[in-house]
């Protein structure tokens, strides 16, 4: 996908839900964060729910040091929300969703679809595989 500067909204409701964006240092660091969105819908059904929790349980156990650092945070949007359309409609989101996004300075420069979720929701270990390696490809970035 190509950046989309609209997104920086998106950037600023994490900003504020979690405060600031910390280096390892603890000062303030407004270069670069790695958000993990899942996109659901309103209304989830079993299987969903199942996703969302297995994104946040493998993010917060395989990339805890980056979590605790600021590097690394997950974001989950009810992209029916009318507050949201916005983003659903920049990332072409029609389903539940996971995006994994490289923010530089307040803007998306990378957004990567990451669907082979829907195919690995039973097997927790292999699913959390999958997820680490699609965040750390962009962490891993420079």
């Amino acid at each position: 996908m190509r950046p989309v500067l609209l997104s920086a909204l998106l950037f600023c409701l994490v900003l504020f839900s979690s405060g600031h964006v910390r280096s390892d240092s603890g000062s303030q660091a407004a270069s670069r964060q790695i958000l993990v969105c899942y996109f659901h819908r309103t209304v989830r059904c079993p299987t969903c729910q199942r996703i969302g929790e297995l994104v946040e349980r493998s993010v917060s156990t395989r990339l805890a040091r980056e979590v605790a650092a600021g590097q690394v945070k997950v974001v989950m949007v009810d992209f029916q929300a009318p507050a949201n359309a916005q983003h659903a409609a920049a990332y072409k989101v029609t389903g539940p969703t996971l995006i994994v996004m490289q923010v530089q300075d307040g803007k998306v420069v990378q957004a990567n679809p990451a669907p082979r979720i829907w195919a690995l929701f039973r097997d927790d270990a292999k699913f959390a595989d999958y997820v680490e390696t699609q965040i750390r490809d962009l962490l891993d970035k420079k």
